[in-house]
Order: structure tokens, then C-alpha cells, then sequence
């Protein structure tokens, strides 16, 4: 096939060696043909002259479309005409650029004007003709074919002509093939594009076919089909078009602006990125040299480095620009200009940019920060202090000597006095940080640590300094400032104790909550907040009725007498003068304790009361609530128990942190109490969910999870016994032409015979059935060795034949049959229960190789996985 690649202008740009020889041209002749100026007569089918305007290539660029199968003479320097068919498309990469491929068609051309005269001539010079050509009747029974069409499709002549054109074509090619046909047929055309054809090998290649009806003398119509095998051509265009696409990603997704220019500079195409850093769309550029972006000052710069990559002197150059944005302010760019070649030729250019205004601005930061650095050494209202490193003598500002509490005439002058009244636990610290930064390891030095005023009392000092170089690189001296932040050192001491006291709380809380189980969760709670108040007695009691309590959960000193499982009947729980009394507390402090007989009897002085309320929300922390509500009835009373926290013999100022403590307890206590309620009606439903997760909901077997966990289970039970576990792997045969054929219901009902057909024939309590995925089903056997697995898994080929469930689409038995894979092996360390389900998998696949509806058991090595 020839082809060659046109411009907007009509010059040939591009032309690949059979166009040469279709038209006869010597190489340097087709480096300087115009398409539109051909010094030829190009005449019509009917022989009458072609204007130039009907040209495909040129009807192709002004109407910008495909023209397929124009036919067309060439007569050159009146020499026989050369008939082509002609068919141009644009290329979509390229707006000005025409594709058009030829097909010299003159020989089939000659045989269709002979065709005319006799039948016999005509089957002569088919066989002569360079295409393939097959020659059927109007029913599609092929009666000739020439040695060209047997060499495409395989076959001897005395085959093809025993066949029909629709055998040389898929299935789903034959109804594409038909409707075409007609499609053509209605807009007067005879080619029909990529179509599918099969060899006899078994090989698929692509083909044009041009077809015509034809008449011979005795009246008699036929097909005339010619065939032009375009595989290599399908696969080179698949392969350019993935590599168009490839391209076009790289392009549009990249980070970086990308844009293509003329190799005279002018923009013609870039990406959402480049869109995005500068603001332009492909229509601002339209009008648009790439140097016009470039600010001013640094456009010639750019244009030699421009001129020098064209020229060949460098491949490539990078530079930093600011570029003009479209809202006229200008952005700094990263700017990296290269030249494309294609076969030599330079094409065009490529360019990427990328935004970096902000490290510019980064930069400049840096460089003002360094500036008032060195402003702040100088003047600012810290104490500014100066050693001189060749002698240790020290200068202290004003300021310096106000901090640490001397005057001008006692303040210490030398570098040893300022060492010795730094903190002992700081010295190293201070030491260390300043020979990093003589060193030039760091380029700053910066410490805080303690250092001991005249009054002897220690302030914390932020010290900041920076050293100056001789040019041989030794340090000369060293300027910088001292920061009082005594205060701010005592703020963080006071917020690192407070951070430790609710670390502590939290560490209590997460103690009462890290069980589910209620009597732990209350014996830790009684525990944690004896241990953190350090009292003698915590108590929990539960309330039981409206007027009485039980004690559920007790911590006591040594020695003291307990309160566990007595059932109190007390004033302090009970009476209506206790609610009305308190009814504005959450947490009571209890002072006066005559009036209950119960605590009195213990010697009980004054204790904290904290109320254990169980309702759907939490109250807030700073609510007030009463200890108990207005009505003493079960259904409007949130009350569930107290916890009592008190000493036996001496009395207590109760502190504030104390009180706040239980508050904070206290709600964490109601929601783990709660969650333990939860927690147990959750574990009953759970046993019930676990039963529904392990079945499958249509056969009502063991699902695929179970039969995961139990194959594990039961691996691991054979390894310590060094028994052996056997797995038979199941499949129906043909059940998605079942499905397909009967419909899904009927489908189901089949999985649901053949499921209840298995569970029958294995009855062990240890062996399984489960449903494996879709028709496959799996039996694990624990202590079965091989041929007890096979003998189980041939009972369930038979029974399942036995079901006699028609399937008219299987392809032997036409009844539902069943293919079995069977694996055996004594688990050992080094493989895993997945080897066995390889082993039985692979034997499955074995018996569908063979021919299914067969037992077929896995033999050879053990597979490690």
C-alpha cells in the first residue's frame, strides 16, 4: 500500500517507498512534488478528466473529513493508465497535515473490463492479479478463488471453493459485515474497512474488502470480492495511536507547564499546567511568541541560547525567568527550552516551566530575616553581650546587667565568670552548643538554661549569638543577646504539672474502661480513687429498691472492717430530708454523720459522696444536679448507686482537685457501666450473627469464610497429630451455558440440589461441606488419606449424575455433571493450608482438561505457598 502525507499548501511533506513505485518517481524527484500541481491527467471511472478540486486529498483538507475508495486514473507522459483507489484522511495530531494511502487497482481493473467479454478470460487473469480475489455466487457460495486469496486465508482453491464467505468471518464480524454492506450499498460505495477474516490456522487477520457485482455472457450475476490483507497496517495504527496517547497524558497530567513552539518561537499548543502558573488559554497565545512572555531585561538572553540550540551547538538550555502572568504581574519560573527532532528533522520546540515565586520569595524572606538578625545583635532592648575570643574578655550592656541583678562596676568581665555561674545542670548543654556553632555546624548559637544572679537566686536566660571569622576561618569573636523568660519557664513548669495530674486521670479512667466486665470495672474504680485521694475505705453501693442499697464492690486499708454485700437501709440513701438537703450537689461532702446508724457503726467520720446516674446522655461536668430526682419512682429515678470515698477515724479537709477528680470519674464510671450492659447483650447477638456469617444464604451450607476458617483450623489440628487432611475440590461442568440457557432461578435450584446431594454422602461430625464461590463447592476430610478422599469424592460424581438435571448445552453428557479435584497431605511447617487448596486445584483443573465429569487426584510434588 502506498501512502504519502500532504500540507495545508498541498507540498508532499512525507512519502513512503511504494507510492514511489506506484507512480514511478526517482527519490530526489518526490522530495519536490506539490499533490496539487502533478504534471498528470487524472481521469474520472468513466474516463472523462478529474478537476482538481475532486482530488481526495484536497476534498479531505477543505471539508476536513475522511473521502474513502475514490477511484482514479493516472496517465503520465501518455504512458497506460495507472487505476488507484484513494482514500485521505486529516491526521488528527496535526490540523494542516492529510494522510492518503493508495491501492494500485489497475490489474483488478483489467480483469473487470475483460469480466465483460468472457468468463474464462476473466478466471485467467485473476489468477494473474497481484490481489487477492474470490469470486461467489449472490447466495455467498464461493465457486472461484486465484492463488493470491489462498495465500491470505490459508486454504487450498479446491477448499475455498467449498466454502461460504460467511465461514471466513466471525460470528460477531457476520452481522457487521451484512449491515455495512448495505450501508455502502445505499451510498454507492464498494469498500468496506478493517473486517475480521479467519485463516484456516486458526489465525484472525484484518482485511479491506472491495466488492462489485458482476455479469458474465451467459447473464449470469456474481460477486466479485477483492481482499487486501492491512494486518500490519491495524497494528501499527493501534501501536501509534497508543502512543498518541501516552503522549497526550504525559502532556496534559504533568506538574510542570508544557508548551510547543514553532522553531521561530511562536506558541502553538500547552497544558492545563502551563494554563494554570501563567493564566493564558491556547486562545490568548494564538498571536503569541514565546520570547513576548519573557520580561524585558531578559529577552536576549533567551534568544542567543535559542539561536545556539537551532543551530546544534547545545542540546538543550535551562534557565530562571520572570515571566509576564496574564493579569500583567510576573511570576518567577524554572524554564527548560528543548528541540524536537523526528528522522533528523527538526520539528519543533518543547518547553517546560515551573512556578518557583514562592522559593524565590523564600529566599528574599531569608536574606530580610538574616538582616534583622543582625539588627536585633546590635540594638534591640534585650541585653546585648560581646566576647572577645582571643583574650575571654566580655562586655555586658545595660540591660545585661539589669537582668541579672549587677552594675557596671561588679558585673563579671571575663568568659570563666560567666561559665561558673551557669546552672551545673545546664553547663554541658550551653558548652556543647556553642562549640556546634564555632565549628560552623550550626549557624547560630542559641541555648536556654539557668544562670545564678548576684542574690544567688538562678533565672532562665534565652542566649543568642553568632561568631565572626578571620579569613584563615578562626573565630574571633562572638556577639549576641540574653532574653529574660523566667516567667515563661514557670508557665510551662505549671502547665507540665497540670499536663501530669490529668495524664494521671486519664491513666485512672483508662483502668476503670479497660474491661468490659462489670464487677472489674467497679473493683478497679474503688481501687484507682483510694489509691489517688488516700483515704482508708471506697465504696460502691447499687441500688436495688427506692429505699435501699447493696455494697457490690469494696477497697480497704488494712485492718478495717468491710462493708462487702451488706444491704444498707440508711439516711444518707434514703430519706426524702437527705434529697431536698443536697439537691444542688453532685459530689457531697458529708460532715456530719450521727444521724446514720450504719456509717457510725463503722466509725465512719466524713466522706465524698459521688451519685452514679445511668441514663441515655452524659451530664456535663459543671451541671449541678441533685443526688436525687424530686419522685422517689423507679420509672423517673436515674439514680443507679454511690460511690463513698471516706476515712474511719480522722477527719479531712477535702480539697477542691479532689472533688473535681470524682466528677471527672464519675462520668466515665456511668459510660463504662453502660458499655458493659452493651457489652453482654452484644456478645448474645454475636453468637447469633456468627451463625448467619458462616452459612451461605442459597444453599444454606458452610460459606467460603468458614470453610477458611475451618480448613486453618483443622490444618493446624492435623499438624500436632501428624495425621493426614484431605480436600476435594468440586465444579459443576458447563453452568454458565446452564445459567445462561435455563436463567438463574433454575440455577439456583441446581446449586441447591447438588449442595444437599454432597452434605448427604459425607456424614463424619468432622468433615465439612462448603460452598467454595459461584458453582464451585469444596469438602475438607480431616484424618482421610488419599484414597479414602477419592473413593468419597466418585460417590459424589455418581449421586450428582444421578440427579439427572437436564443441560442440553453440555457439550457430552447433556446433563448436569461435575468435575472433582482431590488433594491429601500431612500438614508440616513449612507449608500452610493454602497448599493443599493449590494441590486439589490443580487436580480440579486436570479433570476439566480430560474431559470433566471425572475424579481426578492430585499427584506430584508438595505446593509451598
Amino acid at each position: 500500500m502506498g501512502f504519502f502525507i500532504t500540507d495545508s499548501l498541498g507540498n508532499i511533506v512525507e512519502i513512503n517507498q511504494k507510492a514511489k513505485q506506484i507512480f514511478g518517481w526517482l527519490d530526489r524527484e518526490s522530495e519536490s512534488l506539490k499533490a496539487t500541481k502533478l504534471n498528470w491527467k487524472i481521469i474520472r471511472n468513466d474516463g472523462t478528466d478529474m478537476p482538481k478540486n475532486e482530488y481526495a486529498w484536497v476534498v479531505a483538507s477543505r471539508e476536513k473529513r475522511s473521502v474513502e475508495n475514490l477511484e482514479m486514473g493516472v496517465i503520465k507522459d501518455c504512458q497506460e493508465v495507472i487505476w488507484l483507489s484513494v482514500t485521505s484522511t486529516p491526521i488528527s495530531s496535526f490540523t494542516d497535515r492529510i494522510f492518503t494511502a493508495y491501492v494500485d487497482i489497475t490489474k483488478w481493473k483489467k480483469v473487470e473490463k475483460k469480466l465483460q467479454n468472457s468468463e474464462i478470460k476473466y478466471r485467467a487473469l485473476m489468477q494473474d492479479a497481484g490481489e487477492a480475489i474470490l469470486i461467489a455466487n449472490l447466495q455467498g457460495k464461493i465457486i472461484e478463488a486465484n492463488y493470491k486469496a489462498t495465500e491470505i486465508l490459508g486454504y487450498q482453491r479446491e477448499e475455498l471453493v467449498q466454502m461460504h464467505t460467511n465461514q471466513i468471518h466471525p460470528p460477531e464480524a457476520q452481522q457487521k459485515l451484512i449491515t455495512e454492506i448495505l450501508e455502502t450499498a445505499k451510498k454507492g460505495k464498494k469498500f468496506i474497512p478493517n473486517i475480521l477474516a479467519l485463516r484456516k490456522d486458526g489465525n484472525w487477520v484484518w482485511v479491506n474488502i472491495i466488492y462489485k457485482i458482476i455479469q458474465l455472457d451467459r447473464d449470469e450475476k456474481l460477486y466479485q470480492v477483492i481482499l487486501q490483507d492491512i494486518t500490519p497496517y491495524v497494528i501499527a495504527e493501534v501501536a501509534l495511536r497508543d502512543s498518541e496517547e501516552r503522549f497526550r497524558a504525559i502532556f496534559e497530567q504533568s506538574v510542570l507547564g508544557i508548551f510547543l513552539a514553532t522553531l521561530s518561537g511562536k506558541i502553538f499548543r500547552i497544558n492545563q499546567s502551563f494554563t494554570d502558573i501563567l493564566g493564558y488559554s491556547d486562545a490568548d497565545l494564538s498571536n503569541f511568541n514565546f520570547v513576548d512572555l519573557i520580561e524585558l531585561e531578559q529577552r536576549q538572553a533567551y534568544e542567543i541560547n535559542l539561536r545556539s540550540i537551532i543551530a546544534g551547538k547545545i542540546l538543550n538550555f535551562a534557565t530562571e525567568n520572570r515571566l509576564i502572568h496574564q493579569n500583567s504581574r510576573f511570576i518567577w519560573s524554572s524554564l527548560t527550552l528543548s528541540l524536537i527532532k523526528i528522522s533528523e528533522e527538526k520539528k519543533y520546540l518543547i518547553g517546560l516551566i515551573e512556578n518557583i515565586s514562592q522559593r524565590k520569595q523564600i529566599e528574599l524572606d531569608l536574606k530580610k530575616s538574616e538582616e534583622r538578625w543582625q539588627l536585633a545583635l546590635r540594638g534591640n532592648n534585650d541585653g546585648i553581650w560581646d566576647c572577645n575570643l582571643q583574650t575571654n574578655e566580655c562586655f555586658y550592656s545595660a540591660r545585661c546587667q539589669e537582668i541579672l541583678g549587677y552594675t557596671e562596676i561588679d558585673i563579671f568581665h571575663h568568659l570563666d565568670n560567666w561559665k561558673s555561674r551557669i546552672h551545673p545542670d545546664d553547663i554541658n548543654l550551653v558548652t556543647e552548643s556553642i562549640q556546634q556553632h564555632l565549628a560552623r555546624q550550626k549557624p547560630y548559637f542559641i541555648a536556654e538554661y539557668r544562670i545564678r544572679c548576684k542574690d544567688n537566686t538562678y533565672k532562665w536566660i534565652l542566649d543568642r549569638g553568632q561568631a565572626l571569622w578571620d579569613e584563615a576561618g578562626n573565630p574571633l569573636r562572638i556577639v549576641g543577646s540574653h532574653t529574660d523568660i523566667t516567667e515563661r519557664k514557670q508557665t510551662e513548669e505549671y502547665l507540665r504539672r497540670q499536663t501530669q495530674q490529668e495524664q494521671l486521670i486519664r491513666k485512672i479512667i483508662e483502668r476503670i474502661c479497660q474491661s468490659l466486665n462489670l464487677s472489674e470495672i467497679l473493683q478497679n474504680t474503688v481501687d484507682e480513687v483510694r489509691n489517688i485521694l488516700q483515704v482508708e475505705g471506697v465504696i460502691i453501693q447499687r441500688k436495688i429498691s427506692d429505699k435501699s442499697v447493696i455494697v457490690v464492690a469494696e477497697s480497704l486499708a488494712v485492718g478495717k472492717p468491710s462493708m462487702l454485700d451488706w444491704e444498707i437501709n440508711d439516711y444518707i440513701i434514703t430519706t426524702q430530708e437527705f434529697r431536698q438537703e443536697k439537691k444542688t450537689e453532685q459530689v457531697i461532702v458529708i460532715k456530719d454523720m450521727e444521724k446514720s446508724n450504719v456509717l457510725d457503726f463503722f466509725q465512719i467520720k466524713d466522706c465524698l459522696i459521688m451519685p452514679i446516674f445511668i441514663q441515655k446522655s452524659t451530664i456535663n461536668n459543671s451541671q449541678k444536679t441533685s443526688l436525687f430526682t424530686k419522685e422517689p419512682s423507679t420509672s423517673d429515678h436515674p439514680l443507679w448507686g454511690i460511690l463513698v470515698a471516706h476515712d474511719f477515724s480522722n477527719q479531712r479537709q477535702w480539697q477542691e482537685w479532689e472533688i473535681n477528680l470524682l466528677e471527672q470519674l464519675r462520668i466515665q464510671l456511668e459510660i463504662a457501666i453502660q458499655q458493659s450492659k452493651l457489652y453482654q447483650e452484644l456478645q448474645n447477638t454475636n453468637k447469633k450473627l456468627y451463625k448467619l456469617a458462616t452459612l451461605d444464604g442459597l444453599t444454606q451450607i458452610a460459606n467460603r469464610r468458614y470453610f477458611n476458617e475451618y480448613l486453618e483450623q483443622e490444618w493446624l489440628r492435623m499438624a500436632r497429630e501428624k495425621k493426614p487432611l484431605s480436600l476435594i475440590m468440586c465444579d459443576i461442568d458447563f453452568f454458565k451455558k446452564y445459567n445462561d440457557t435455563y436463567g438463574h432461578q433454575k440455577g439456583d435450584e441446581c446449586l441447591q440440589r447438588v449442595a444437599k446431594t454432597i452434605s448427604e454422602l459425607v456424614k463424619r461430625p468432622a468433615d465439612l461441606v462448603a460452598r467454595y464461590g459461584g458453582e464451585e463447592f469444596a469438602v475438607i476430610l480431616p484424618n482421610t488419606h488419599l484414597e479414602g478422599a477419592i473413593y468419597i469424592a466418585k460417590i459424589i460424581r455418581q449421586e450428582v449424575c444421578n440427579l439427572q438435571i437436564p443441560h442440553q448445552e453440555a457439550l457430552i453428557y447433556k446433563q448436569v455433571t461435575m468435575s472433582l479435584g482431590v488433594s491429601t497431605i500431612i500438614p508440616f511447617l513449612e507449608a500452610t493450608y493454602q497448599s493443599l487448596i493449590a494441590a486439589a486445584d490443580q487436580a480440579l483443573y486436570q479433570a476439566k482438561e480430560k474431559g470433566r465429569n471425572q475424579v481426578i487426584p492430585y499427584v506430584g510434588d508438595i505446593i509451598i505457598c
